[in-house]
């Protein structure tokens, strides 16, 4: 959940995070899955956030990077063949 929170360019905010109010979450950040960061953080550029609550833990590493940086293209294949395959169930 992202509430009243800015998110920069190809930041990530994982499954289940909280983003509270006045948060700035950097360019190319990662906030980690399950995390709550508090009013106010400020997430620099390429830094990665977790826990509860949120802390900076560091630079997010070159492997998390290339998976920001390809997972979008597979998501969208992958959207684009469900469109074409997805029938409606029968009743």
């Amino acid at each position: 959940m992202v509430h009243s929170a800015v998110i920069g360019a190809e930041a990530l905010v994982g499954n289940g995070a909280t983003v509270l109010d006045g948060v700035i979450v950097g360019r190319r950040a990662l906030v980690a899955a399950g995390c709550t960061v508090p009013p106010g953080m400020i997430v620099p550029d390429d830094m990665l956030a977790a826990g509860v609550p949120a802390r900076i833990l560091g630079e997010v590493t070159a492997g998390a990077k290339q998976w920001v940086q390809t997972n979008p293209a597979l998501y969208r294949d992958l959207a684009r063949r469900h469109a074409a395959t997805v029938r409606p169930a029968d009743r």
